[in-house]
């Protein structure tokens, strides 16, 4: 196929099986098939027919061949396949690239965020000379119906203390509605008076709305509360108490990190 822009060539003369044979051969680079079939988990026969121009691919094989973990070569992506065989269009190749870009560099800064966040916290409680042990997903995860935290501590009167990010990248965002989404888990899950959930945020204006929220009173059987964290200065800088639950009546004191 000859060097021209996509846009520029009519359906009649286009050949999918032959641009795809050209992004198969990209994307692999110098690596053999069946390094690339290790990689992909896709048939290393599979991915031959593919190098060859004699199928093409549905996008499940699409997103194994372009994936991060893949390492895929030449800047080959899932939008550069989708275009080949006709899904979508390369005006909205363009743009989903772009929406591409955009969710994978949220992605990163709310690890780093969640990763920061881990630090803080368990630096606090050294600090504060509170004895804690970080509790295994595989101690918890099948109890708690659909909510996942970050991570989770144990304390001495704290059996689960979970955290839970609401990374804010920008208060244009739809912040309120994952806040809601949040609650709404946190309210599924098994009543416990020895149980605390803390909802880490990052940006002071929505800490004070969403804190407003907190303070109108939630029907939540759980303990709850809300954490502002100061990235650059490393540390958590408010916690406020949104919502107390007792099984029998006597409410346990819960510490908090400030």
């Amino acid at each position: 196929m000859e060097n021209r822009n996509l846009q520029e060539i009519s359906e009649d003369e286009y050949d999918a099986k032959q641009e795809i044979k050209r992004l198969t051969s990209l994307v692999i680079g110098n690596r053999t098939l069946s390094q690339v079939a290790e990689k992909t988990e896709i048939h290393k026969s599979y991915l031959s027919r593919l190098k060859r121009g004699e199928h093409i691919p549905g996008i499940d094989i699409m997103k194994k061949l372009t994936a991060p973990e893949s390492d895929p070569q030449n800047g080959i992506s899932l939008e550069d396949f989708m275009i080949a065989a006709r899904i979508i269009s390369p005006n909205e190749g363009k743009y989903i690239s772009d929406l591409a870009v955009r969710k994978q560099k949220i992605q990163i800064e709310t690890r780093e965020f969640v990763s920061k966040a881990w630090k803080i916290i368990d630096d606090t409680f050294f600090n504060k000379g509170i004895a804690t042990r970080e509790v295994n997903e595989r101690e918890w995860d099948s109890e708690e119906r659909g909510f996942k935290p970050d991570f989770v501590f144990k304390l001495n009167n704290v059996d689960r203390w979970y955290f839970k990010h609401l990374y804010i990248k920008s208060l244009e965002e739809d912040y309120f509605s994952r806040f809601m989404c949040i609650l709404g888990l946190i309210a599924c899950m098994s009543p416990d008076s020895k149980h605390k959930v803390s909802i880490i945020i990052n940006n002071p204006d929505a800490f004070i709305a969403l804190d407003g929220v907190m303070q109108q009173g939630l029907a939540l059987k759980a303990n709850v509360s809300l954490i502002l964290m100061d990235l650059k200065k490393n540390e958590v800088t408010y916690e406020t108490i949104g919502s107390s639950y007792s099984d029998n009546g006597e409410v346990i004191k819960m510490p908090t990190l400030v």
